[in-house]
């Protein structure tokens, strides 16, 4: 069975640096890994990417350009 995670790298404490970096880590420690949809800003997330050497065929990327504030109403 494969299995599909979708993965906002724009939020959570630290984001997006700690969330690459535990993609990073899921990536070292599975076998199979699922297919990663990863969203964000591209400008902000490619360079993090390469930095933890997360290779390019590891996930598909959606950019985005919007990011919800933790105080703003999500509609």
């Amino acid at each position: 069975m494969s299995y599909r995670i979708g993965i906002d790298l724009m939020g959570g404490d630290q984001a997006p640096a700690e969330v690459v970096l535990g993609i990073r880590r899921y990536l070292d420690q599975t076998e199979r890994p699922a297919s990663l949809t990863l969203l964000g800003d591209a400008s902000v997330v490619a360079p993090l990417l390469q930095q933890q050497n997360v290779a390019e065929s590891a996930f598909t990327f959606h950019a985005t350009t919007e990011v919800i504030g933790m105080n703003e109403h999500p509609t």
